[in-house]
């Protein structure tokens, strides 16, 4: 969860870092030692700094009390400077303003963004060879699914690597080739569901549920770019210049979620003949969420976790 708080505070964690911690005024310690660079974390010269709704970026409130601070001019967050990306004014042009993308264009962002969604990642590599286990789905599911979520990391990585105001053309191809491959994952549990049966799992619920938000997302993103119906919304500006970044977020939330959500509350119903260790069951006699569950007894079909439980009387 950490993760989504950071996402979706960028906007307010770049005021914070940026400028009431004064990092963009920021001088490596090495200065009057002889070595290490002496320049600033922000030194970006303001006729450098073009804003994507027409403001003069040195006529902004937040610059002239930077400029006052600093004894400076070139206080502007440029091209991988500050901690997190610009946010005195939006850098991504008129259609989109600001973007995920350059709000995570730094190294400390990006390092922290990718840090703190690893564990989602992990979880994703997790629940699928759980899921593999207990339903025993036929090798060229497996291989999909495992292939799709390989070429996801891959993707990832680059994406990370390539950032919009270095590798922009690496930037822009890898995040629709993360996000394809990241659905295509995803929405093979719902294929998997189905065929395992509906009422089975709540293994469908969670995916559709996550693809309504992903989806959503997309579609809002989408739209924003081709509609631009920003221009006549009688909106506060925040929202208007925000609205596209605030709909990438939705999207990699939805997109994201599916493996934490299906660890956490996933549940499938497995076969008596499916091996004691396959069902994550130790022989005793109830198994299920925490405490709970199905005595193997029973003709009910026990309902197991994909996060295993401590059995009842453990």
């Amino acid at each position: 969860s950490m993760w989504l708080v950071f996402m979706w505070g960028l906007p307010q964690w770049s005021h914070v870092f940026n400028d009431q911690m004064m990092m963009f005024n920021h001088q490596w310690i090495g200065k009057g030692t002889g070595s290490g660079p002496h320049n600033h974390l922000c030194m970006t010269p303001p006729e450098e700094m073009e804003c994507s709704n027409g403001d003069r970026f040195e006529d902004l409130p937040i610059v002239q009390w930077r400029m006052k601070v600093s004894g400076r001019r070139n206080v502007g967050c440029g091209c991988g400077q500050g901690v997190i990306g610009e946010g005195s004014c939006a850098q991504d042009g008129a259609y989109m303003m600001f973007t995920l993308s350059s709000y995570v264009s730094t190294a400390p962002a990006t390092g922290l963004f990718i840090g703190l969604v690893s564990p989602a990642v992990v979880s994703m590599w997790w629940v699928m060879a759980r899921f593999h286990q207990l339903t025993q789905m036929p090798l060229c599911f497996v291989m999909l699914q495992s292939l799709s979520l390989l070429t996801f990391q891959v993707c990832w990585a680059l994406f990370a690597f390539g950032q919009d105001c270095s590798f922009q053309g690496l930037h822009l191809t890898t995040t629709w080739l993360f996000h394809t491959a990241l659905c295509v994952h995803n929405y093979t549990y719902i294929v998997l569901a189905c065929r395992y049966g509906t009422s089975k799992s709540n293994v469908l619920c969670i995916v559709v549920a996550a693809a309504v938000v992903a989806l959503g997302g997309a579609a809002l993103t989408i739209g924003w770019q081709i509609s631009q119906f920003k221009r006549g919304w009688p909106a506060s500006q925040y929202a208007v210049e925000h609205a596209f970044f605030y709909a990438e977020c939705l999207m990699l939330t939805g997109c994201f979620s599916v493996g934490p959500a299906l660890m956490l509350f996933g549940e499938v119903e497995v076969p008596f003949e499916v091996p004691f260790n396959a069902r994550g069951d130790t022989g005793n006699a109830e198994v299920g969420r925490g405490s709970g569950g199905a005595a193997l007894g029973d003709k009910e079909l026990p309902t197991l976790p994909l996060l295993p439980g401590p059995s009842a009387d453990a």
